[in-house]
């Protein structure tokens, strides 16, 4: 898996080779969240630094209860799941086992679900 522009519109695009089934694959980024707005609404989400090597900072939305956040591969395989509890508003996001490569950070909570892609180093 790498992560470059391909498209030549200056954001990170994946691309993915699987010995298994002689597949090549193209993820074309449409928007890929790499910081805090400079006025952010309290339902924002975003993960800085993105990408990341060590540790990032994910910020969360202003919910009444608990949040999930479950880590996806771009595959769709999930790999992790984590739990916030109210007031909570950041979240620390360790690298742990996940490899260089593009991941999508699902955040769910009662009022519905985000998705904010993410790169790892």
């Amino acid at each position: 898996m790498r992560a470059t522009d391909l498209d030549g519109d200056g954001d990170q695009d994946v691309l993915s080779a699987s010995q298994v089934d002689d597949k090549i694959a193209w993820y074309e980024n449409l928007s890929l969240t790499t910081g805090v707005d400079a006025a952010p609404h309290e339902n924002a989400c975003a993960i800085f630094p993105n990408p990341f090597s060590g540790q990032a900072t994910v910020e969360l939305p202003r919910t009444q209860g608990p949040l999930t956040l479950r880590i996806f591969d771009p595959s769709g395989r999930s790999l992790r799941t984590e739990r916030a509890v109210p007031p909570c508003q950041r979240f620390v996001l360790q690298r742990g086992e996940l490899g260089a490569g593009a991941y999508v950070l699902h955040i769910i909570t009662a009022e519905g679900q985000r998705a904010v892609r993410f790169l790892v180093e």
